[in-house]
């Protein structure tokens, strides 16, 4: 219990490496406010027996056992994600995932895929099995064609886990390919003229602060809006007018 409050105080978030919901109701009353999976651990949980129901109602639906074992790890994670969805509320998006692994056989030496082919695989079952959830983190390794996915499925809104990280290059490449979508430098935002600026939250910031009577900047955001401004000829881009 002392270890638990320790962790707590210093801003750790405990998640779990299940989705078995029984193991689950236990430990989010322990402080538990996420967790993780991947086909091992939906297999042990399947082991237990207690989805031969619905194993036998999808194999009488004709489905093939890849198909069949999807759908049971879609339906586990979405268990999941309903427990932890009253954290993933109260922390404002910021805590109360549940990661969705994805199918780790696209890197199956037998299978020999092509690298493009591995991105493309990426990237589809990353938007399919995200669509439609909020508090559901997608998984992926941080292989060549993992990393080489990330900056699209960042683009899309997807929320990322990045996995099998075991060096720090590949922690730096993985993090430049998603911050690469998600910062945008001078040399590409287009400021009002933007088709997205409606959802910018620079340019909605930008917005707050004109309505303001005091706004408090440091030099170095002052500074860079000046830069900026003589550049584009005197038009408001951090600060307003």
């Amino acid at each position: 219990l002392e270890f638990r409050r320790v962790l707590f105080r210093s801003g750790t978030k405990v998640w779990l490496d299940s989705i078995d919901p029984d193991f689950l109701r236990v430990n989010i009353d322990r402080g538990a406010t996420g967790a993780t999976s991947n086909p091992i651990i939906v297999a042990d949980i399947l082991k237990t027996g207690r989805y031969d129901a619905d194993l036998a109602r999808l194999a009488a639906q004709g489905l093939d056992d890849e198909v069949i074992a999807w759908q049971l790890t879609d339906m586990l994670v979405r268990q999941a994600q309903e427990q932890f969805y009253p954290i993933f509320q109260t922390a404002n998006c910021n805590d109360g995932y549940v990661s969705f692994e994805l199918d780790p056989l696209i890197e199956d030496p037998a299978l020999n895929l092509p690298h493009d082919e591995r991105v493309r695989r990426y990237i589809a079952l990353g938007r399919k099995w995200s669509a439609g959830h909020a508090n559901r983190m997608i998984k992926v390794p941080a292989t060549p064609a993992g990393i080489a996915s990330l900056e699209t499925l960042a683009a899309d809104g997807i929320v990322l886990n990045v996995t099998l990280i075991f060096t720090p290059r590949q922690y730096r490449e993985a993090r430049e390919a998603v911050w690469r979508e998600l910062s945008v430098g001078p040399d590409r935002c287009r400021g009002a003229r933007c088709t997205e600026r409606d959802g910018c939250y620079a340019e909605l910031a930008r917005e707050r602060a004109g309505g303001c009577q005091v706004i408090l900047v440091n030099h170095a955001l002052y500074l860079a809006d000046l830069a900026l401004r003589a550049a584009r000829g005197g038009e408001p881009v951090i600060l307003p007018d």
